[in-house]
């Protein structure tokens, strides 16, 4: 019965235990199962990245003393 004053009705989901024991993505980092492997392309990827963000702070940088 869903009305006005009915109580809420409850949705099936994990039990809390089960749910907070698996996540759905370990963390990576140096104590995980996962830290020996080398993701070249993200690798590659956060260096791109960070080198554009380099740039991109001197260019500002230069275009504000300018």
């Amino acid at each position: 019965m869903q009305g006005l004053m009915a109580p809420p009705g409850r949705h099936p989901s994990k039990p809390l235990m089960l749910a907070a024991g698996s996540p759905l993505r370990l963390p990576r980092g140096l104590m995980t199962v996962e830290a020996g492997a080398f993701d070249l392309h993200l690798e590659l990827t956060r260096l791109l990245w960070g080198g554009a963000a380099v740039i991109a702070v001197v260019l500002y940088a230069l275009h504000q003393t300018s």
